[in-house]
């Protein structure tokens, strides 16, 4: 509601003229606690500051707000984001000019251990914040968060009407699940990958409140991974079905049982994705797409069961998927390949199933196999047919 909770406010603050020093000034909140040291100097034409912050279980949301409510609301109801990009992009309420923080020069060290920042938890951070004329940069920002090693190089022109977020941001060696729940908002169950990644993106956005930094985001984001699993298909139980099927109804309900549950491993992830306006964009035929080198559990070599090929887009700002994964396996490399469609909310997506071609030509491979089956076997008796009366005809005239 907007309403503070009670401070405790402890330290010294000298005066001695131009020049504000404090050798500890300690505000606590709850268990949040900020510990501020240095000084500001405030004569001349700009004030300037040299000054450490250490930060334990703050919440930098307050610094960084979440939009109006109002735009929230027509997000929520289907409202075209290409109509609401100039209301983004203007300042949050009660800041209609430069931010205050955008007035000062200077350097401010910050650390701090289970920082917040929209529900994320960020454990040993650590940056220095250089101020110059209005422009906040800092090229040794790290942190700990989703299990992995945060590093980024960032610049905000804070004294901007319109200030542009730019730089690059690396997250090694994170977990997936944990990831994606917070980039995405999925529950905690219904992640789609397993397993760590690093992501490296090279950014620029726009804006004074997460909603418009998050609709005017572009760049480039690299994603590596190693060992991990795809949630939503067993591939074991698709390739084991796959001997069993004698009709093409028999193969789709088999695909259908087999492309929404379960689990498969792979080998590695690897692609770029764009950002474009809000969206990551796997490009598919017009750049890399995400792949994934898969296996099927049953021992064989990593690069034997086949690949997923991960191609669409994915609207950061209303949650919305629109995309498709071609599961291609190396046992049917001649096959059309199996394409799995999903729309519609991220949290749950329709999946429509579209491998009726590779199902097709499954059935006239088992078909064609059994024809020749039955085609050797009848060869085969003819043989024996005709060994028999040759051994007749010698017994018969020695």
């Amino acid at each position: 509601d907007g309403a503070l909770a009670a401070l405790d406010l402890t330290g010294t603050v000298t005066l001695p003229g131009p020049v504000i020093t404090t050798p500890g000034l300690t505000v606590k909140a709850g268990r949040a606690t900020a510990a501020l040291e240095g000084t500001l100097d405030v004569s001349g034409d700009r004030p300037r500051m040299a000054a450490t912050l250490d930060l334990a279980f703050a919440d930098l949301d307050g610094f960084l707000p979440a939009a109006d409510t109002a735009i929230s609301a027509e997000l929520e109801t289907g409202a075209d984001l290409a109509a609401l990009q100039d209301v983004l992009q203007e300042p949050a309420p009660g800041g209609d000019g430069p931010s205050w923080y955008a007035g000062v020069d200077g350097n401010l060290a910050v650390s701090g251990q289970g920082v917040g920042l929209r529900g994320a938890t960020v454990d040993d951070l650590a940056a220095t914040l250089v101020f110059s004329e209005g422009v906040i940069a800092s090229s040794d920002l790290t942190g700990a968060v989703f299990g992995g090693q945060l590093a980024a190089d960032l610049s905000y022109p804070a004294g901007d009407l319109l200030p542009e977020l730019t730089g690059t941001v690396e997250l090694a060696n994170a977990e997936w699940a944990l990831a994606t729940q917070w980039l995405f908002g999925l529950p905690d169950a219904s992640a789609p990958l397993d397993g760590r990644a690093t992501l490296t993106a090279s950014l620029s956005a726009l804006g004074r409140s997460w909603m418009a930094l998050t609709s005017t985001l572009n760049g480039t984001l690299t994603v590596a991974a190693g060992d991990g699993t795809v949630r939503g298909l067993d591939l074991a139980a698709f390739r084991s079905g796959l001997n069993q099927v004698a009709s093409l109804a028999a193969y789709r309900d088999m695909a259908e049982a087999t492309m929404g549950a379960g689990a498969t491993p792979f080998s590695s992830l690897y692609g770029t994705v764009l950002m474009e306006d809000g969206r990551l964009v796997s490009p598919g035929a017009s750049g890399e797409p995400l792949l994934a080198v898969l296996t099927d559990g049953a021992g064989l070599d990593a690069d034997s069961a086949g690949t997923l090929s991960l191609t669409g887009e994915i609207d950061l700002t209303t949650r919305l998927v629109n995309g498709e994964g071609t599961l291609a396996l190396a046992d049917y490399q001649d096959a059309p390949p199996v394409v799995v469609r999903l729309t519609g909310p991220l949290t749950d997506p329709r999946r429509q199933i579209e491998s009726s071609r590779f199902g097709a030509t499954l059935v006239d491979a088992i078909a064609a196999g059994a024809e020749d089956v039955t085609k050797d076997e009848t060869q085969r008796q003819i043989d024996a047919i005709r060994d028999a009366m040759d051994r007749l005809d010698e017994s018969a005239n020695p």
